[in-house]
């Protein structure tokens, strides 16, 4: 996620976006990690601030909306959030704005080590939750739901999303996919350096449930930088590209520079798909939304294979 210029910053801020939440619970002076105690005094948490979009999705989700009293400035779902104050973004928090604005619950994304030394030293409370799968997102809206008072909905909401994701669409043989999540310089007519999802990151889950095989084998890095080269070599059946309208790769004429890699089976074939919907980016609530997309894309092509496929 570490790029140079204005889509390396997009891509760091959307990379930073995948691991879902930090809970931090400041119903108490000492900050500790939340636990029995907390939930039951979870009533007393009534300023709750949101240090990500999947964080603040699921908090409105729970029905918890009416306590959040600041979010990132990337946040934008529900419309509704856009309208609260800003507590800054992942790399550069507003911290005298998160002092201004008394939080007895803030939450924060797992590897924004400095906010949560911040916050201890202020004594405001803080957990730590995850969501680099579908099931640690299941358990974080589950951790979420008892610390807010709302254990039940909770349970409902993780037990739809996990009903949502459960099995694997079996198709044969399976379609190759190539999943990027950002790339440089965009619109500039060619494709020079891409991030694609490795085994490591959702997307490949999202990939195996779907029915396809992720081109990407690597499991190092979640998002390695792959060159134009490299998915030449890689050569997928699908193409499927996940980026914000309001991202670099959402400028006009973005997509045409996939035709350079006029050889690539994705290309040649009309298989290029590009998804804008927030929920594709945002690893949350609605991540079932996604799965849904490529349940669709997959299926499409496996229709329009001669017997005995590729």
């Amino acid at each position: 996620m570490a790029w140079t210029g204005q889509n390396r910053n997009w891509v760091r801020t959307w990379l930073a976006a995948l691991p879902l939440v930090v809970l931090a619970v400041a119903c108490s002076p000492r900050p500790r990690p939340a636990d029995s105690a907390t939930a039951a005094a979870s009533k007393d948490c009534h300023r709750i601030i949101s240090f990500a979009p999947s964080i603040t999705e699921t908090l409105f989700a729970l029905g918890a909306g009416n306590r959040v009293v600041g979010v990132t400035r990337f946040c934008a779902y529900p419309p509704e959030v856009t309208r609260l104050p800003k507590v800054g973004g992942y790399v550069d928090p507003n911290y005298e704005q998160i002092l201004r604005l008394e939080p007895d619950l803030v939450l924060v994304l797992r590897e924004n080590s400095p906010i949560t030394e911040f916050l201890a030293a202020h004594g405001i409370r803080y957990e730590v939750v995850d969501n680099d799968s579908v099931g640690a997102i299941a358990t974080a809206i589950e951790r979420i739901g008892t610390l807010c008072g709302a254990p039940e909905r909770a349970e409902r909401l993780a037990g739809d999303l996990r009903r949502e994701m459960a099995g694997a669409t079996r198709i044969t043989p399976a379609p190759r996919i190539l999943f990027c999540v950002g790339r440089d310089h965009p619109g500039s007519g060619s494709i020079t350096r891409a991030y694609l999802a490795s085994p490591k990151s959702i997307y490949h889950e999202v990939i195996v449930l779907a029915g396809g095989r992720n081109v990407m084998t690597d499991p190092g890095a979640a998002y390695p930088m792959v060159s134009g080269e490299g998915i030449l070599r890689l050569n997928p059946d699908i193409i499927i590209e996940v980026t914000a309208t309001a991202g670099p790769e959402g400028a006009p004429g973005a997509e045409n520079d996939w035709r350079q890699l006029a050889t690539v089976a994705a290309v040649k074939n009309g298989q290029l798909f590009r998804l804008t919907a927030d929920y594709a980016y945002i690893p949350g609530p609605r991540i079932g939304l996604l799965l849904r997309d490529v349940k669709r894309i997959v299926a499409d092509y496996a229709r329009r294979q001669p017997a005995g496929g590729r």
